[in-house]
């Protein structure tokens, strides 16, 4: 990874994380595309997996995957959310 002054260039791609988190995660991802948003887990700096979902112009920072299945739960439900 090429170094960058960016505050964050320390924050990276969560990668592979072991078995059933991975399916959990590509579980998530094809549920989110059907919504038609994209999901991306990240690291923070202090290790810990963080979520963006991006729809269109929309851009989602979330914490945990429990708050990518509500958001999950509450698009599919109402249409407005992204609108």
């Amino acid at each position: 990874m090429m170094s960058s002054p960016h505050p964050l260039s320390t924050v990276r791609p969560a990668g592979a994380m072991p078995g059933a988190v991975d399916k959990q995660f590509a579980t998530l991802q094809a549920r989110c595309a059907l919504a038609g948003a994209v999901l991306e887990r990240w690291r923070d700096e202090a290790g810990r997996p963080t979520y963006t979902l991006t729809r269109g112009a929309v851009c989602l920072s979330l914490d945990s995957a429990e708050a990518v299945e509500t958001w999950l739960a509450t698009s599919t439900e109402d249409a407005a959310t992204w609108s």
